[in-house]
C-alpha cells in the first residue's frame, strides 16, 4: 500500500482552522475501502494503529510535556474516549477534540502554550476507489514552539506514515 505526500484539499475545514500556519502537510493512501467509511472511523483507526514505538515515544513525550507544562494525555481516558467516540464536535480523543466535520473531513486538533496543531481526517470518494488523508497545519508560539517543533518536526513524517500504513491495513482487513 503506497503512501504518498499529498496538497490538503482545497476549501477543507483544516485549512481555515488556525490564523496563521508555519507548518503543514498531508499523505493519503488510495484503496477500494468499504463505501461506509467515514471521518470518525479514520480518526479512531487512527488511534488503534499507533505502532508500539509510537507508544512508547509518546509516553516518553507525556511525561517529558508534564514536567514542563505542556498539556498531556491521560491513556485511561484516552481508551474510554475512543470507546465511545462518535466524532462530534466538542468530543476529545487524548488531546485531539473535534473542532468541525462535514461529510468528508474530520477536524480534530489543539491548542497549548508552545504551538496549536490541527490535524485532519478526510475520506474522498470516486466511482471505484477511495482516498484517504490525514492533513496536519501548526501554528508556532514563540520560542518555545520553534524549540518543541523543531525536535518533532525530523519524526513526524515517519510517524504519520507509519501509523497511515497500519491504519489501511487495519481498513482493509475490516
Amino acid at each position: 500500500m503506497k503512501i504518498t505526500e499529498t496538497s490538503i484539499p482545497a476549501g477543507s475545514l483544516i485549512l481555515s482552522s488556525l490564523e496563521r500556519i508555519d507548518f503543514k502537510d498531508a499523505y493519503a493512501v488510495i484503496h477500494s475501502f468499504r463505501k461506509d467509511l467515514t471521518p470518525a472511523d479514520l480518526a479512531k483507526s487512527f488511534f488503534n494503529s499507533m505502532p508500539q514505538w509510537v507508544n512508547v515515544a509518546l509516553i516518553i513525550r507525556e511525561k517529558i510535556a508534564k514536567l514542563i507544562g505542556l498539556k498531556t494525555a491521560d491513556r485511561e481516558a484516552t481508551q474510554r474516549q475512543l470507546m465511545n467516540f462518535k466524532g462530534e464536535p466538542g468530543e476529545s480523543i487524548a488531546l485531539f477534540k473535534v473542532y468541525d466535520k462535514n461529510e468528508n473531513e474530520l477536524l480534530t486538533g489543539q491548542n497549548d502554550t508552545h504551538l496549536d496543531f490541527r490535524l485532519s481526517f478526510f475520506v474522498l470518494r470516486s466511482k471505484s476507489e477511495t482516498e484517504i488523508i490525514l492533513a496536519t497545519v501548526v501554528k508556532l508560539n514563540g520560542l518555545s514552539g520553534k524549540i518543541y517543533f523543531a525536535i518533532v518536526k525530523p519524526f513526524h513524517k515517519l510517524v504519520v506514515k507509519s501509523i497511515m500504513r497500519r491504519m489501511s491495513r487495519n481498513l482493509i482487513r475490516g
